[in-house]
């Protein structure tokens, strides 16, 4: 209780409780399970952000260099329309995430700290860009890796993206 009252905003006494329940209706295992991915989305890494598929995306450069990032969202399959990630990124609604350690990278996983996208600077993302990808996240949890390949490897891995296919047109022409 006194690391609690120390910081009440990490819930110290919620998480316990919450775990603890858990771990009397469904079992130790479960309970660890469950308390790992919790973790995970509280303290988000490059590493839990990737375990699932549906949250990565892979996007060819050419649809990625020089784009706002309402447009980037849009290519990754974060929103319907271009328009709604314009309105989102407007309303504060969308973060894009650099990665820190504390500590040698031996001793942990690098953090990734979200920061709110305000405008639409594309010169922006190149500084958010880490070996290739860009995290954004929208709302609270929704995270997508977006991984940016050369477009002859996106193409010949038969992958696709909103806009992509308007992309090659406008190049034949």
């Amino acid at each position: 209780m006194a690391a609690h009252a120390a910081d009440p905003g990490k819930r110290l006494a919620q998480h316990l409780l919450a775990s603890e329940v858990l771990e009397l209706v469904h079992g130790r295992e479960t309970a660890e399970i469950t308390r790992s991915q919790h973790q995970a989305m509280r303290n988000p890494s490059l590493a839990s952000q990737g375990q699932s598929k549906g949250e990565r995306t892979i996007l060819p450069r050419s649809l990625v260099e020089g784009a706002p990032f309402a447009r980037i969202m849009w290519h990754a399959g974060m929103t319907a329309t271009k328009s709604e990630a314009a309105r989102l990124v407007k309303s504060g609604g969308v973060y894009v995430a650099s990665a820190s350690t504390s500590g040698t990278p031996a001793e942990q996983e690098p953090e990734l700290k979200f920061a709110q996208i305000k405008d639409q600077k594309p010169e922006d993302i190149e500084s958010f860009s880490k070996d290739g990808l860009i995290v954004l996240r929208t709302g609270k949890w929704k995270v997508r890796i977006v991984e940016v390949v050369d477009d002859e490897i996106f193409e010949s891995e038969d992958h696709e993206a909103p806009g992509w296919a308007e992309l090659k047109e406008s190049r034949k022409a």
